[in-house]
């Protein structure tokens, strides 16, 4: 049985739409390779469905006209899953406050990335200061939980209220803002497969659980080659042999062929037998570091390369809840970030797709101040970090540390709404389109 999976809270019915059930065939056949879910997308609505209407913003109130959005821009979200410690991504050195509630945990200074007098950049980060970066201080929500299903859920969904209630996940908002039609417009790479935050109304989302997913379409391996084969003729079967078959059965057909051709644009686009450029795709994934997150990220410069109207890209990155033995972790995983990012973008600069993609993170909350042994507690206000055509440097407003709140937190000085609100602006979208609320992009980020 398939694990493809509908997972928008609509009631289930005997006759879905041929658009519905094509999108859910070629989900279907991608899935044989590793796990994918079809997370949303449909040209008309389920009956009696509970999604909020298109026509209207989640706050009740009639959506603003769309800004045209600038053509090709894309959106790379990398999820730092567990909950990233913002006080040792970007550490204030000069604190002697932090040093008396961390002191074994805190960098020499001079190992740091100093940006000014007060701040410096995790030293695993160098690569990525100097490509530049910016970093949104004081990120969080000011009624946040501390517990991770809480967070996660709020963070997807982009609950900037605890009284919000949504069905679609703001990234997936986001991309019903931006769908044209295109066969696909967010993905999801890694984790279980399955993200919430791309569930969307009618733009066809999609998650797979590793970069590698149909990874036999595309091996020289004699039986998978026959494999393939097979698929391509299920596919592309003859007008007559078309001809008198259902809507359905033509609509999985055409699945299955769009299976395989998805397959190739994880693999690189590479046409069969042309030696030189499989050597170059070779070359280019060999730029990447040997992680799961530099894997993830060469399959996302794939598609983004193919230009197949794919607009935003989700990408997990786990690890983060450093309850022990957090500063050596915490190192390297901010040394796997930098890694695969700066081959990321020195691979997109060399198909001038880097001034068309906004590189963003996300982490469903920060940690405490004070330290628990070897590491630290579920906190409050994180950082949040941001490569591309950005403004480099600080930006928001650092929390305090001598008014922490009763939980012994720090508290949020820019809260996610605005940080979503300022991703938003990148494709020009209105923040009131896809959060409620008055959320305000952070001025002076984006160049």
């Amino acid at each position: 049985m398939s694990d493809t999976q509908n997972t928008h809270d609509f009631p289930k019915s005997r006759h879905p739409s041929r658009r519905r059930f094509l999108l859910g065939a070629g989900a279907t056949a991608t899935a044989i390779g590793g796990g994918a879910y079809l997370l949303g997308g449909s040209a008309e609505r389920w009956p009696d469905a509970v999604a909020p209407s298109s026509s209207e913003s989640p706050s009740g109130a009639p959506k603003k006209p769309l800004t045209p959005v600038p053509e090709g821009r894309t959106l790379v979200v990398i999820d730092l899953n567990g909950g990233n410690d913002g006080l040792a991504t970007l550490e204030p050195y000069g604190s002697g406050r932090l040093r008396s509630l961390r002191e074994n945990m805190m960098h020499d200074p001079e190992d740091l990335v100093v940006l000014d007098d007060e701040m410096g950049l995790n030293p695993s980060l160098a690569g990525l200061h100097q490509q530049g970066l910016a970093v949104i201080e004081g990120v969080g929500l000011t009624d946040g939980g501390l517990s991770h299903f809480e967070m996660e859920n709020r963070w997807a969904y982009g609950m900037t209220s605890s009284a919000d209630d949504y069905s679609t996940g703001f990234l997936g908002r986001l991309c019903d803002e931006l769908d044209v039609g295109a066969p696909l417009t967010g993905l999801a790479i890694g984790g279980s497969g399955y993200s919430r935050a791309l569930l969307a109304n009618k733009a066809v989302t999609a998650g797979l659980r590793n970069a590698e997913a149909g990874w036999y379409f595309r091996s020289e391996d004699a039986w998978y080659q026959q494999y393939r084969r097979s698929v391509l003729a299920m596919g592309n079967g003859s007008a007559s042999e078309t001809a008198g078959n259902s809507a359905l059965t033509a609509s999985a057909r055409l699945g299955a062929a769009q299976a395989v051709e998805f397959a190739d644009m994880l693999g690189g686009l590479v046409p069969d037998g042309d030696e030189a450029a499989e050597a170059a795709e070779q070359e280019r994934r060999e730029t990447y570091p040997g992680t799961e997150l530099g894997q993830k990220l060469a399959a996302t410069a794939s598609l983004l390369r193919a230009d197949a109207g794919l607009r935003v890209v989700q990408v997990s990155h786990g690890g983060f809840d450093t309850h022990d033995d957090q500063p050596g972790s915490h190192d390297y995983l901010m040394m796997e970030l930098n890694d695969a990012l700066v081959a990321f973008r020195n691979d997109l600069a060399n198909t001038d797709l880097d001034r068309s993609t906004l590189i963003a993170t996300t982490s469903e909350f920060g940690r405490r101040p004070r330290s628990s042994g070897s590491g630290t507690d579920h906190g409050n206000a994180s950082v949040a970090m941001l490569a591309g055509p950005i403004v480099a440097g600080r930006h928001g407003e650092s929390p305090s540390l001598t008014k922490l709140d009763n939980e012994d937190n720090l508290s949020p000085t820019v809260g996610m709404s605005d940080y979503y609100a300022t991703l938003a602006s990148w494709f020009g979208v209105d923040a009131s389109n896809v959060l409620s609320g008055n959320a305000t992009p952070i001025e002076g980020v984006i160049a």
